[in-house]
């Protein structure tokens, strides 16, 4: 069965063309989005990486903004495209700066012996744990402005607007969504058919109860499936890394960013993916993959 790799890009092209290279296979279909404001990024598909996968433009393409609903927009938009086109074995949901570190045949035999698991992260630390109650609590304004750039005036207008916002929500003590349960980990995710087919259908209460929140993209899956009959199929609720099969390094960056250096501990390691790559350790772990 047929694999589906959904993928939203916004820089390093030379990243994202790697990754097309090591995803060119039989069993892969790849549903592409490409973030607008990056006009270099389209260059990558002329002349195309791909010569056996089969690639699914999203278009139109839209603004996504970090820590914003359009986050969310765009991945429902990519599993709705992807679910038209399936079914598939699982659905991949990675960046344009995410690479498998393994070959592909052990990707698929990994995901061959776990079908109908799902491979979704929860950060359960206190930390996040309360970073979670401050992101979804209060009322966020002007989310589409969080980052200066590229709106460098309406950032600064729009910061004191939230922050006063956020302040009289707190001494009016109002708190959105009092009695909803909610939970937090990396927005990454492999997924099977049933489960995105079901998560597609609460796209209405996903809008309700995840817009004018900060990075809802990061808590709307994790919340949804928690609570759902695929909560008993998920791989691994402790440990996000093992949980997803992903290795991202938060420890040394906001993720860090893999050196050459890493190659032969990533390769190493049982995770299937990671992120993030700049473009000559993207290249180098592509020569090391196609020669394994």
């Amino acid at each position: 069965m047929k694999h589906a790799f959904l993928i939203y890009a916004h820089e390093e092209p030379l990243v994202l063309h790697t990754l097309l290279r090591l995803l060119d296979h039989e069993r892969n279909e790849i549903f592409l989005h490409l973030d607008p404001r990056n006009s270099v990024l389209p260059s990558v598909l002329s002349p195309s990486p791909l010569s056996r996968a089969k690639l699914h433009l999203l278009t139109p393409a839209q603004r996504v903004s970090w820590g914003d609903y359009s986050q969310i927009e765009v991945e429902l938009r990519l599993f709705a495209q992807a679910l038209q086109v399936g079914p598939f074995a699982h659905y991949h949901l990675i960046s344009g700066v995410d690479l498998p570190i393994k070959p592909m045949a052990e990707i698929y035999a990994f995901f061959d012996a776990h079908p109908t698991t799902e491979f979704l992260g929860f950060w359960n630390d206190e930390v996040h744990q309360r970073d979670l109650e401050r992101r979804t609590h209060r009322y966020y304004l002007f989310t589409q402005y969080l980052k200066r750039a590229p709106h460098k005036w309406r950032h600064r207008f729009t910061v004191p607007l939230r922050n006063v916002s956020l302040a009289a929500q707190k001494i009016i003590n109002y708190r959105r969504h009092r009695q909803q349960q909610f939970y937090k980990g990396f927005n990454w995710c492999s997924l099977t058919h049933d489960c995105v087919t079901w998560l597609l259908e609460q796209q209405t209460w996903i809008q309700h109860t995840f817009r004018h929140m900060l990075a809802p993209d990061e808590i709307y899956k994790q919340t949804l499936i928690a609570a759902s009959p695929f909560a008993k199929n998920i791989y691994d609720r402790n440990d996000p890394e093992r949980g997803t099969v992903r290795r991202i390094d938060w420890t040394r960056g906001r993720p860090y960013v893999w050196q050459t250096a890493d190659i032969d501990e990533l390769m190493a390691i049982p995770h299937l993916f990671a992120r993030k790559f700049d473009a000559p350790t993207a290249i180098a772990l592509a020569q090391r993959l196609e020669l394994a």
